[in-house]
C-alpha cells in the first residue's frame, strides 16, 4: 500500500512540490530572483527545501542566491551536506572579500551624507577590512565625533553574539589573544594562557571555525583576528587593571621567547611595556626607534621615540628629544622637528650640557646646512649661544656650528667676510671632521661663495662631496652632491653627465623616500626640461614640486616655484600668465637683485617699456656693480640683455657685453630657477645692438650650434637672430 495522506514525508513532499510549482509559474511569467539570507542559520526543513528546489528550478528563468557566513557553519549543521551536494551540481560559489577602498568611500558617503577625506576612507577600509556592516557603523560613529579607535555599539553586539556561541575556554583564550594584537603568535599565547603549543591551537579551533580568527598565510605559528574590530571589541571588554597586568606578562613572555634575537621585536616589546606602564618601555622604544631610523622608517621612528619619552628618566629626555627632532626633520615634519629641538635646547641649557645644546642648535637649523634663515629669527642667536657655551672643547662640533652659521648668513655677510669664513670652515673640517661632516661643510662653503667663476672647480668639489657622502653612507648628502654637480654640468653643457647624475639622484631619493630629496631632484629636472624644451614635462613637474614643497617646509621652495613657473610661461611665450608669480617674488624678496632683473624682464616681455627701462637704469648704475655676483648673476645679466635690446639701450648693452664675454663658453643656468641656453645668444643680442655685427653673427651661429647640440630647442628657435645680419 502507498503512504496515506497523513504521512509526514508525503506532506512535506507535497509542500515542497507546491513551492516549486509556484516558483516555476512565477518564473514563467517574469524572470525571478530569490534571495535567501543568513543560510548558516537555516533549520533542517529549510535546508531540505533548498536541496529540493535546486534541480526543480535549474531549467527555469529563476535565479536563487543564498548568503551565509561560512565561519558560522559547522560540519554537523543541516546545511553542510546540502551545500556539498549543490557544489556537485550547477551551483556557483562566490567567496566575497571586503569592499575595495573606493567602495568603502562610497558607502561612507551614502551612510553619513558627506564625502570623507581620502585618508579617512582609507583608514576605515583598513580598520574594517571592507566589511559593509563594520564600515557603515564606524562611519556613523565618526560622524558623531567619536574617536576613531572606538568600536561601534552595533558592531560590538554582533561580535559579542558570535563570541557567546563559543565555549568559555575558547572565549577566554580569545580575550588573552586580543592583548597580543591583531596578529597572534601561538607560542606567546600559549605562555600567557599557560597552555601547551598543541593545546592552544585546539582551544582556538572554535574561533577559527567561527571566522573570528584566520590562519596567517605563509606564517606558521601565527593566527590573526579576521577584523581589527573583532580584536578591539574583545580588548575593550577587559578591565583596565587586567589589561596592565596582561601587557606586562605578555612583554615578559615575549622577552623570553625572543631572547636569542630581540632586535626585530623591539617595537613589539616597547608597545607591551608601554601599555603596562612599565619603565622598561623607554629602553625598548628608544632601541626600536634607532632601528627604524637606520632603515629610513622615520615616521615609525618618531612614534617610537615619543613612546620612549613617556617613561624616560629626566636625564635621558634631552638625548631622546634630539633623536626625535632628527627623525621628524627627516620625515619632512619641519615645524614639529624645530619645536622638538627647542625643547632639547631648553633641557641642555638647564643642565649646562654644551654638547647637547650645540646638537640642538644644529638640528634646529635643518639638514641643509647651506640654507639661509628664511626669516627665522631664532636660528642665529641659538647658534651663537651654542658656540659660546661650547668654546674650544669639541673642534668638530664647533666646525659644524660655524658651517651652519655660514649658511644662515650667506645672503647677509659681505662677500669678503663670507669668502673668509668659507675658507676657515673648510680648513677646520679637513682637520677635525669625518667624511659626512666634511661633505656638508664643502657643500655649504661652495654655495656661500657660488658665483659665475670657476665652473670647473665647482665640478671638482661636487665630485669630492659625492665621494665623501657615498663613503659615509649619507644618502641625503649624496643626493645634494649630485644635484650640485648637475648645475656645474649644465653650465658646462654636459647634458649626458647631467642626465646620469639626475637618474642616480632620483634612485637615491626613492631609496631615502623623503620629500626633500624628491623635491631637490624634481627642481633640477625642471631646469633641464626647460632648457631642452620639454615644456609639457616641465609643466607637470612644476606642479608636482609645489605639492612636495608643502611637505618639505623649506624656506626657499616658494621662491623656486615662482621662478620656475615664470621660466615655464616665458618659454611658452606667455610670460604675462606668471605676472602674479613675479609679484610674489618681488614682495617676498625686495632686496634681491636677481628678482629685480626678473621683474624688468617681465615688463619687457609685456611691452611695458617705461617700467622695464626704469629698472634697467637703476641697475646699470656703476656699470651693474649692484647686481649680486652670486649663483643668479649670469641669468640676471642675460635677462638684462633682453631688456636692453627691447629698450635699444646701447650704453647698457656695451657694459653688459664686456661683463658677459668671459663666460661665452658657458650656459646661462641659475640653480632652482631656469636658464636661457648658451651665453653666446645674449652676447649676440648685445653685439648687434652696439653695431658689432660680425661679432653678433658669430655669437648667434655659436649659440645655435651649442644649443642645438644640447637639444635646447627653445633657445635655438628664439627669433632674435635677425639683428646680426646686415642687408
Amino acid at each position: 500500500e502507498g503512504p496515506v495522506a497523513s504521512d509526514p514525508e508525503q506532506a512535506r513532499f507535497r509542500l515542497f512540490e507546491a513551492a516549486a510549482g509556484f516558483l516555476r509559474a512565477a518564473a514563467a511569467a517574469n524572470p525571478l530572483v530569490l534571495v535567501l539570507d543568513d543560510l548558516h542559520a537555516a533549520d533542517i526543513p529549510s535546508a531540505l527545501l533548498l536541496r529540493f528546489l535546486a534541480p526543480e528550478l535549474a531549467s527555469t528563468r529563476a535565479l536563487v542566491v543564498g548568503t551565509l557566513r561560512t565561519g558560522e557553519l559547522r560540519a554537523d549543521e543541516p546545511l553542510a551536506p546540502v551545500l556539498a551536494e549543490l557544489g556537485r551540481r550547477a551551483a556557483r560559489r562566490l567567496d566575497l572579500a571586503g569592499l575595495a577602498a573606493d567602495d568603502v568611500a562610497a558607502l561612507v558617503e551614502a551612510t553619513t551624507g558627506r564625502r570623507a577625506p581620502d585618508e579617512v576612507a582609507a583608514a576605515i577600509a583598513v580598520r574594517t577590512d571592507g566589511n559593509p556592516l563594520f564600515v557603515a557603523e564606524l562611519a556613523r560613529l565618526l560622524a558623531n565625533d567619536a574617536p576613531f579607535d572606538a568600536v561601534p555599539p552595533a558592531v560590538r553586539d554582533v561580535i559579542s553574539a558570535r563570541v557567546r556561541g563559543l565555549s568559555a575556554r575558547c572565549a577566554d583564550a580569545l580575550a588573552l589573544a586580543s592583548v597580543l594584537g591583531r596578529d597572534v603568535r601561538l607560542a606567546a599565547l600559549a605562555g600567557l594562557a599557560d597552555l601547551g603549543r598543541d593545546e592552544v591551537l585546539e582551544v582556538l579551533e572554535e574561533a577559527l571555525s567561527a571566522g573570528l580568527l584566520v590562519e596567517a598565510d605563509g606564517s606558521p605559528g601565527l593566527v590573526r583576528f579576521s577584523h581589527a574590530l573583532v580584536r578591539d571589541a574583545l580588548y575593550e571588554e577587559l578591565p583596565a587593571a587586567r589589561r596592565l597586568r596582561l601587557h606586562r606578562e605578555t612583554a615578559e613572555e615575549l622577552e623570553a621567547l625572543y631572547a636569542g634575537d630581540l632586535e626585530p621585536h623591539l617595537a613589539e616589546l616597547a608597545h607591551h611595556f608601554s601599555a603596562a606602564a612599565d619603565p622598561r618601555a623607554s629602553t625598548y622604544a628608544r632601541r626600536a626607534g634607532e632601528r627604524a631610523a637606520r632603515t629610513l622608517a622615520f615616521e615609525e621612528a618618531a612614534r617610537l621615540f615619543e613612546t620612549a619619552l613617556g617613561s624616560a628618566q629626566a636625564d635621558e629626555r634631552r638625548d631622546i628629544l634630539l633623536q626625535l627632532g632628527e627623525v621628524r626633520m627627516r620625515a619632512g615634519d619641519t615645524d614639529a622637528g624645530k619645536e622638538t629641538f627647542l625643547r632639547a635646547a631648553e633641557l641642555a641649557r638647564a643642565a649646562g650640557d654644551a654638547g647637547s645644546l650645540a646638537r640642538a642648535a644644529l638640528g634646529y637649523g635643518g639638514r641643509m646646512m647651506w640654507a639661509d634663515t628664511s626669516g627665522d629669527r631664532r636660528l642665529v642667536p641659538l647658534l651663537e649661544e651654542a658656540l659660546e657655551q661650547l668654546g674650544g672643547t669639541n673642534p668638530a662640533l664647533r666646525t659644524m656650528l660655524l658651517t651652519r652659521m655660514l649658511g644662515a648668513l650667506r645672503d647677509v655677510l659681505p662677500p669678503k667676510r663670507r669668502a673668509d669664513l668659507a675658507r676657515e670652515v673648510v680648513g677646520l673640517a679637513r682637520a677635525h671632521c669625518d667624511d659626512a661632516q666634511l661633505s656638508a661643510t664643502l657643500l655649504t662653503a661652495r654655495v656661500a661663495v657660488w658665483g659665475p667663476d670657476d665652473a670647473e672647480e665647482h665640478l671638482s668639489i661636487a665630485t669630492e662631496i659625492i665621494e665623501l657622502a657615498d663613503r659615509a653612507g649619507e644618502l641625503e648628502r649624496a643626493i645634494d652632491g649630485r644635484c650640485f654637480r648637475v648645475e656645474s654640468l649644465m653650465t658646462l653643457g654636459d647634458l649626458a653627465g647631467t642626465h646620469a647624475d639626475l637618474d642616480e639622484a632620483a634612485r637615491l631619493a626613492d631609496e631615502l623616500n623623503q620629500p626633500t630629496g624628491h623635491w631637490h631632484v624634481s627642481v633640477h629636472r625642471i631646469e633641464l626640461a626647460l632648457l631642452q624644451g620639454r615644456l609639457e614635462e616641465a609643466e607637470e613637474l612644476v606642479e608636482y614640486t609645489r605639492t612636495l614643497a608643502d611637505r618639505t617646509h623649506r624656506g626657499d621652495t616658494l621662491r623656486t616655484y615662482h621662478q620656475q613657473r615664470y621660466g615655464l610661461r616665458r618659454a611658452h611665450g606667455r610670460a604675462g600668465e606668471a605676472e602674479e608669480d613675479v609679484r610674489q617674488l618681488a614682495a617676498n624678496h625686495p632686496g634681491r637683485t636677481s628678482v629685480r632683473c626678473l621683474v624688468a624682464d617681465l615688463y619687457a616681455q609685456l611691452g611695458r617699456e617705461d617700467q622695464a627701462g626704469a629698472i634697467l637704469a637703476e641697475l646699470a648704475a656703476e656699470d651693474f656693480a649692484g647686481v649680486s655676483r652670486d649663483v643668479d648673476w649670469t641669468l640676471s645679466l642675460a635677462l638684462l640683455a633682453e631688456v636692453a635690446w627691447a629698450q635699444r639701450e646701447q650704453r647698457a648693452a656695451a657694459v653688459l657685453y664686456e661683463l658677459l664675454i668671459p663666460y661665452a663658453h658657458l650656459n646661462v643656468v641659475a640653480p632652482h630657477s631656469f636658464g636661457t641656453g648658451s651665453t653666446h645668444r645674449s652676447l649676440g643680442l648685445l653685439a648687434s645692438l652696439i653695431g658689432r655685427f660680425d661679432d653678433a653673427e658669430r655669437h648667434f651661429r655659436e649659440a645655435l650650434a651649442r644649443n642645438g647640440a644640447m637639444g635646447a630647442r627653445p633657445a635655438s628657435m628664439r627669433r632674435r637672430t635677425a639683428p646680426a645680419f646686415r642687408a
